[in-house]
């Protein structure tokens, strides 16, 4: 896991990178494409690591990850909140651009944003870009590891 302070980041919050999911191929994906993780959290939150890292073995265990998914984990990210897993979704500010390698494959960064339960009810409901415009309505602070519950 790598992780920038969020002085050292455009985005004003620290930054959370997998490193080595992009290392196995997706099931169902051009075996060319691979992909990692990064997760933007102000104020920072270390403990998001090992559930950042749980997220991106997905690939290795045959599950494909692409903008829109939801990865419930079923049990809290970190010890002082209620959020249990993460929406993987397109950063709508470019984070990081694709990293291309040898022999024609790509390593695409997709942002994983943590979510509450009943947010990733929502997601499988009714999409994950609705759910994406409803924060971004109510101005919500995704980013935010502290934001409270009611911010659907």
């Amino acid at each position: 896991m790598l992780k920038w302070d969020a002085e050292r980041t455009a985005q004003g919050v620290a930054l959370y990178l997998t490193v080595g999911a992009s290392a196995a191929p997706m099931a169902g994906r051009d075996p060319g494409h691979r992909l990692e993780l990064v997760c933007g959290l102000l104020p920072p939150r270390d403990d998001v690591a090992r559930p950042l890292a749980r997220a991106a073995s997905y690939p290795a265990r045959g599950t494909a990850l692409a903008p829109g998914r939801t990865i419930d984990l079923g049990e809290p990210l970190w010890e002082s909140t209620t959020m249990t897993g993460f929406l993987v979704a397109r950063s709508r500010r470019d984070l990081l651009p694709a990293l291309e390698l040898p022999e024609g494959r790509h390593v695409e960064f997709l942002q994983a944003i943590p979510v509450f339960g009943d947010e990733i009810a929502t997601a499988v409901r009714e999409g994950a870009e609705e759910l994406l415009r409803r924060w971004e309505a109510a101005g919500v602070r995704f980013w935010d590891p502290d934001r409270p519950r009611e911010s659907r």
